[in-house]
């Protein structure tokens, strides 16, 4: 898959290594650079030219504000804004944004901002965004984005998201039929994990914000050369 490029532009150097951990996560993503202000930034949006370009830009910094650099952005560029002061929430709607991040920022809202920059791009399609399941007599549609893992309880798979759990009655197979090369990864008999939420992994285990799943002994060769060698 062609990453798309992104450049983070934000005054603080502790602020640009967080968004530089963050978008490492995403395989999609491929960072053209930092700048700490407009004009450093405006020289990489130049230099990337007509590609596809995803900003991570700051509002609040010495000089030029991040809305007047965003309000001369042109063509193929998208912007998501992240600030510490909800206040410019108002000011920055009559800018063509993707999103808007309110720092610190989290894995899960950091997530969601990509997910609707790669569908603005049609990197993704609607049928790729979300999972429908049956739970509670109804039907429900579940983004992908916000599924951390699925839990196996017997007949039942338990989907653990970002501030919510649906149960729903399917089996694995079915499941890991309907995830058919998406970001899904079978860890043991109980567990499927979402790739792009994982925190932290080793030989035997997988963290997953403050959940810890063993890796078995059936799956683990094929996990750790996914994970290790960043492929799919």
């Amino acid at each position: 898959m062609e990453r798309i490029k992104c450049i983070i532009v934000d005054d603080e150097p502790i602020a640009r290594r967080g968004m530089r951990r963050l978008v490492g996560l995403r395989p999609e993503l491929e960072e053209a650079g930092a700048a700490s202000n407009t004009v450093e930034a405006e020289r990489l949006i130049e230099k990337c030219g007509e590609e596809p370009l995803l900003v991570f830009l700051d509002i609040d910094m010495e000089g030029e504000s991040g809305i007047d650099l965003a309000r001369r952005i042109e063509g193929n560029c998208m912007v998501v804004f992240t600030t510490a002061f909800a206040e410019y929430a108002l000011e920055s709607y009559d800018v063509d944004t993707v999103d808007y991040l309110l720092k610190p920022i989290s894995r899960e809202r950091f997530d969601r901002a990509v997910d609707r920059a790669l569908a603005r791009a049609g990197r993704r399609s609607e049928e790729e965004e979300f999972l429908t399941v049956k739970a509670d007599r109804k039907f429900v549609r579940l983004p992908l984005s916000e599924i951390l893992y699925i839990e196996g309880l017997g007949d039942y798979l338990v989907m653990h998201l970002t501030d919510r759990r649906v149960t729903t009655r399917m089996t694995f197979k079915s499941l890991e039929e309907s995830l058919a090369d998406k970001e899904f990864l079978r860890v043991n008999r109980s567990y499927m994990v979402n790739r792009r939420k994982i925190d932290e992994f080793d030989s035997s285990e997988i963290r997953i914000g403050d959940s810890v799943i063993p890796l078995g002994a059936t799956y683990k060769g094929a996990v750790l050369a996914v994970l290790a060698g960043g492929g799919r």
